[in-house]
């Protein structure tokens, strides 16, 4: 007699206080991101015995921690897990009846301090990389540098977070910013971008539940032009970045900034028009449950005809209801060559 086939199915850990309590969870949706900020939980918890408005209600800096695990996903004995990481709980709502508890929470590897506490502060001849590794250390993680650096003779931080600063320096300079695995991991957008692919999702396979893809005009350029005036040189510095192909425009982007030379303003030039140009096609896949695909990945999308192409996934969306329902989002933007 053949053996029986175990239908694929999903649940969620959730320890609390050195306890499960995922079978009070009605939903959960953890999001990885690429970049900008720390990775989130949220789960909808029933509370019919009142149990997180009274003995369960966290305190100041508590901490969850989830994981999804699959069971037969891809075949008999197929068991992979997804390690949501450990969360600091940031926010407790509660909504009723019938009463149910929605709990948020944050990435507990990077310091709340780092995360919230804003400072104003002039750095003076320093590198971003030298900047990058004392957020580092305010995090309390790691420092994994895959980034383009950049001399600043003097910078300000100004009322931002040292999270927050870091974040914007590295993007003003061509870099994304991301925390993963204990690390605060700077690496540079074009070179994440021609990695992979990691993934093909081909229209028919690929678990494919539903589909999004969009494209704009709005707000692209042909080209970047930087122009500064150094007055205690006296001079008119100039940089241009002219892509190859270009996207179908006729407008330039044109840049006022403080650089040292033309080498520089050239540089600049490229880093901004990268980041208004990279958004010019996106899309929203909707996957059965897929535990390895994670935030930075590069995947191919096939079978979409003008729209098959190399797509960055700036966010993975894992959702898991409580009949054990997992569906896994990916935000994509598809991945230009500068």
């Amino acid at each position: 007699m053949a053996a029986t086939l175990e239908p694929r199915r999903a649940r969620l850990e959730l320890i609390y206080r050195g306890v499960d309590i995922a079978e009070h969870c009605e939903s959960a949706e953890y999001v990885d991101f690429a970049e900008g900020q720390v990775d989130e939980l949220r789960c909808t918890l029933e509370d019919r015995e009142l149990r997180w408005q009274g003995p369960w209600f966290p305190g100041k800096g508590e901490e969850v921690r989830a994981y999804i695990r699959c069971f037969d996903w891809d075949g008999p004995g197929d068991a992979p897990r997804l390690d949501c990481g450990l969360m600091e709980i940031g926010e407790v709502t509660l909504s009723g009846p019938p009463d149910m508890v929605e709990i948020t929470a944050a990435s507990a590897r990077v310091k709340s301090t780092a995360r919230v506490q804003k400072k104003t502060k002039a750095w003076e001849d320093k590198a971003l990389s030298h900047i990058a590794a004392h957020v580092a250390e305010k995090c309390g993680l790691g420092l994994h540098w895959e980034g383009l650096d950049h001399h600043f003779e003097r910078v300000d931080q100004r009322e931002e977070s040292d999270l927050g600063f870091l974040t914007r320096l590295a993007r003003e300079h061509g870099n994304s910013v991301k925390t993963a695995h204990e690390k605060l991991i700077v690496y540079a957008g074009h070179k994440y971008d021609q990695r992979g692919p990691h993934a093909t999702l081909t229209r028919g396979h690929s678990d494919i539940i539903g589909y999004r893809f969009a494209t704009t005009s709005h707000d692209l350029y042909k080209g970047a032009v930087v122009s500064y005036w150094r007055p205690e040189l006296k001079e008119h510095i100039v940089g241009e970045f002219w892509p190859d192909p270009a996207p179908a425009s006729q407008d330039v982007l044109r840049v006022n900034q403080p650089v040292k030379d033309a080498a520089e303003a050239a540089k600049l030039a490229q880093t901004s028009l990268r980041r208004k140009n990279k958004v010019e096609v996106t899309a929203e896949i909707t996957l059965k449950g897929a535990p390895f695909r994670r935030a930075t990945e590069v995947v191919r999308m096939s079978g979409f005809g003008r729209f098959d192409g190399r797509y960055f996934v700036a966010e993975a969306r894992h959702g898991l209801s409580g009949g054990g329902v997992y569906q896994t989002t990916l935000s994509l933007r598809q991945v230009i060559a500068y």
